[in-house]
């Protein structure tokens, strides 16, 4: 693509994003440091590969100038990141932010920013997972969503992508009645994990973990977020007593009681680690039965036998 050509696209951009007053330096000043930067590219993507990374970047001007500006001012690096997963990766990258647009012009933005750390970690494939993720949850709140974004690196890198999808859908349980609180527990899901992990949880705990809580908070949230700040202190005493083995049963004990309401699930597990000690495995089989027993006619009364037991 000649440079002049690459001029008039970028003005088309500028254009597009809007103008006024001082808003117009800074978008120049801009739109320079992008063209500066992006010209020693032009030989090498060719016509077909600029214009494809340049249609996104004038599609998010249309729809929102301030996500416009940011991309501009990141684009450079951003490139630079992909690029050593190849040139072919990149204008793929671009091409999938074009995809992300009609969900929202800072979702595209968002994912353009973190696409870098998943693709060195994962493959293509996970990226377009994670960007088909979060636009699934657009349609429940785009500040959830993009969190899911921001913390997929971290949240992949430990549990893998179904851990993502699990703590996504508790985010998004939870978006139903408080987008901040959605928020709070993703950002925090990576230090969670790690505390799970170190109390000696595997993955297959963990991705239990975000499951039941997903589950519960369609009945508390409140009381879903408590157990998943209380469950690396579960973990550490099962641990302490070798007992870390009981875990997936645990888990899908609490699993079955979640139709009765999320304070039985949340006292079963609560009183778990409790009970093992004084009863032993069995003991607490034979309770838990019994729990589920008097739950079907009434949970509180459940409840009421887990904690007195």
């Amino acid at each position: 693509m000649p440079h002049n050509q690459f001029k008039d696209r970028s003005k088309k951009t500028s254009v597009a994003a809007g103008a006024g007053g001082a808003d117009d330096h800074v978008e120049s000043e801009l739109m320079a440091r992008f063209g500066a930067a992006f010209s020693p590219l032009i030989e090498r993507f060719g016509e077909e590969g600029i214009d494809s990374i340049l249609t996104p970047i004038a599609r998010i001007a249309e729809n929102d100038r301030q996500a416009a500006l940011v991309l501009l001012e990141r684009c450079p690096d951003i490139i630079a990141r992909l690029l050593p997963a190849g040139e072919e990766m990149v204008l793929n990258v671009f091409g999938m932010a074009n995809q992300v647009i009609p969900y929202g012009a800072p979702l595209a933005v968002r994912f353009l920013e973190i696409s870098s750390a998943l693709v060195s970690e994962n493959n293509f494939e996970t990226l377009t997972q994670t960007a088909a993720l979060a636009c699934s949850i657009v349609q429940i709140d785009i500040r959830t969503a993009m969190c899911v974004l921001t913390e997929s690196p971290a949240i992949i890198n430990r549990i893998g992508f179904e851990g993502l999808r699990r703590v996504a859908s508790f985010g998004a349980a939870i978006a139903h009645f408080s987008w901040a609180h959605s928020i709070k527990v993703i950002e925090e899901s990576p230090g969670r994990i790690d505390k799970m992990m170190e109390s000696g949880a595997d993955i297959s705990s963990s991705l239990a973990v975000y499951h039941l809580a997903s589950a519960i908070a369609e009945d508390n949230w409140n009381i879903a977020m408590e157990l998943v700040a209380k469950i690396p202190g579960i973990t550490k005493r099962l641990a302490a007593r070798g007992r870390t083995d009981l875990l997936a049963v645990l888990y899908d004990h609490a699993a079955k009681t979640t139709p009765f309401g999320a304070r039985m699930a949340y006292t079963f597990l609560d009183t778990a680690p409790g009970l093992i000690d004084r009863l032993g495995p069995y003991g607490l089989e034979s309770v838990w039965q019994c729990a589920m027993a008097m739950a079907a006619d009434n949970p509180e009364n459940a409840v009421i036998l887990l904690m007195k037991s």
